[in-house]
């Protein structure tokens, strides 16, 4: 049987303008919920290792709304459910029952006392910025309700509402609730404050803590009897869950890292950062910064930066971007971590295992320490003093300005440049001429980022080297790592920069670092954690280094 174009055509016709409409109310019905269903900003949220937050920043649009964190208790979600929507489980969106319930309500009253909403339809609510309660509106909630059903799971929607409801005040969601006026997870609370955190909600308007409380003790006392009657919990637990108190203050805890917190404001706004810090060791070096810049304020000096990283990994395990405010003009809010600075003799090592590396000289060759003049420089030492004649792993350890000069002459200052470049510093951004041999002893500048990256890049080599039993000339180490989602590409190949028997006899030579009349107290604990040390001060004192390494 031969089929023509036009048989074949005939099918085609007899559908369309069904098909069409067929098709265009499917069409309608799965383009009809918006998408995403909300566009609100969210506050910016820095978590420990243990996924603690450490820090919170309020939204662009002033309110504190954290997205989505999948820490809801039992106890909250128990609580939720028996207060706001019961068979929120069996729905599709909308509870016929409900509906009911709310109409003879209201009719009885005279007034709308009941709106019948279910959770999913509040979500909708919430997502279309609370319009004015009309039936025409109460309809299109419905709809939109039974639509978003069909699109996301009901974990999902719990979720949905829980991040985007009203608690009072501009706390948005359960987790901003929950840290402001508990300072816990919500995974964390008890049943009394799930209770009271499960019908804040309602009104936040006209109840939250701190006004109207009798009313509040009221609300929250009652669904505490309905989830005892419904067995969640014994008579002695409903009693003492009453008699808890009603929190009467927004807490506002101290971000622990205020500026890796700005840093993430910066770079993931909006997000939940996880990242590396170990919030115990942080508030300890947080102590240290404090004290020391409580003495050296009275020389005029505000500013610090701590970074601490594990090596293995390139964890950063504490991040301390400045000290406190002292003074308002102290530029506290400066993250110096991140900033520019003059690197002062800080780059010494690096020359020094270079240079062992290439041959140019073992730690017993005998460099001069004298008065020099290199064209028109005339570099001097820390402490105006000479030494005549030293090895070069004395100059390093001692630090002496002359010896690394002539070094630096010797091995080259582009050839030195290039290497540091390779060795993780992104802050020579001039050619390598204009820094000259001044190169060695602060005339560039670097950043604490970057100079921990390269300690810690040496001593990964010697740690990857020392666990291949030397087999592996193939070095490697990662970079150090702020968020715990950074790819693993973050690994750099430092092959042919420096091996790893130049790296130990820099090491070594660092551990037994000389400062003539300054940290002479350092050595009374650094030789029971094998630390190798390096200061580093810039012209006018203006910088001050301190870098400590060790295998961890």
């Amino acid at each position: 049987m031969r089929v023509g174009r036009e048989t074949m055509r005939r099918p085609i016709l007899r559908l369309g303008f069904g098909g069409s409409m067929l098709l265009a109310l499917v069409m309608g019905w799965w383009y009809f919920l918006p998408t995403p269903l909300f566009t609100v900003p969210y506050s910016t949220v820095i978590l420990d290792k243990e996924g603690e937050i450490m820090g919170m920043t309020v939204a662009s649009d002033g309110q504190y709304r954290v997205s989505g964190r999948g820490r809801l208790s039992m106890k909250y979600m128990a609580a939720l459910l028996c207060f706001e929507d019961k068979r929120f489980l069996t729905h599709s969106g909308v509870d016929p029952l409900a509906i009911g319930r709310a109409l003879w309500l209201n009719v009885r009253s005279g007034s709308v006392v009941s709106g019948g909403s279910t959770l999913t339809m509040q979500v909708i609510r919430l997502s279309r910025d609370n319009p004015p309660r009309t039936i025409p509106e109460k309809i299109l909630e419905m709809l939109l309700a039974i639509r978003l059903e069909q699109s996301y799971t009901k974990w999902e929607i719990l979720n949905m509402y829980v991040d985007h409801a009203p608690f009072g005040g501009n706390i948005v969601g359960i987790q901003a609730a929950s840290l402001k006026y508990f300072n816990r997870q919500p995974d964390e609370l008890s049943w009394a404050e799930a209770a009271l955190l499960a019908v804040l909600p309602n009104a936040p308007a006209l109840m939250y803590p701190g006004k109207n409380m009798p009313g509040l003790k009221g609300k929250r006392d009652a669904l505490l009897c309905e989830l005892y009657e419904q067995g969640y919990f014994e008579q002695g637990d409903l009693e003492m869950a009453m008699a808890e108190p009603l929190p009467e203050q927004v807490y506002s805890p101290e971000c622990i890292a205020p500026h890796l917190l700005a840093r993430a404001y910066g770079q993931r706004r909006g997000e939940i950062s996880q990242t590396f810090i170990d919030s115990r060791l942080q508030e300890q070096v947080n102590g240290i910064v404090r004290r020391h810049i409580d003495v050296l304020k009275h020389n005029h000096i505000y500013n610090a930066a701590v970074l601490v990283a594990h090596i293995p990994t390139g964890q950063v395990r504490a991040y301390v971007g400045n000290g406190p405010k002292v003074r308002d003009d102290g530029g506290n809010q400066v993250d110096i971590i991140t900033s520019n600075r003059s690197s002062g003799s800080i780059l010494k090592p690096a020359l020094y295992a270079l240079m062992q590396q290439s041959g140019y000289i073992l730690p017993g060759t005998i460099v001069s320490d004298v008065p020099s003049r290199f064209g028109g420089y005339v570099p001097s030492n820390f402490n105006k003093d000479f030494q005549g004649i030293v090895p070069a792993d004395k100059a390093l350890s001692m630090s002496l300005n002359i010896p690394f000069v002539r070094l630096l002459r010797e091995y080259g200052v582009e050839h030195f440049y290039d290497d540091l470049k390779k060795m993780g510093i992104t802050t020579l951004n001039r050619k390598a001429e204009n820094y000259g041999l001044s190169l060695i002893l602060g005339g560039a500048e670097c950043k604490l980022w970057d100079l921990c990256n390269m300690y810690g890049g040496m001593a990964s080599i010697l740690r990857h080297y020392n666990e291949c039993d030397g087999t592996s000339f193939n070095h490697e180490f990662r970079r150090l790592r702020l968020w715990t989602d950074e790819q693993v590409d973050s690994v750099v190949v430092q092959n042919n920069v420096v091996n790893a028997a130049a790296v130990w006899l820099t090491l070594k030579a660092l551990q037994d670092v000389e400062r003539p009349d300054l940290e002479s107290g350092w050595k009374n604990f650094a030789s029971s954690m094998n630390l190798s040390w390096k200061t580093g001060t810039s012209f006018g004192f203006r910088d001050a280094w301190a870098v400590g390494v060790n295998p961890e």
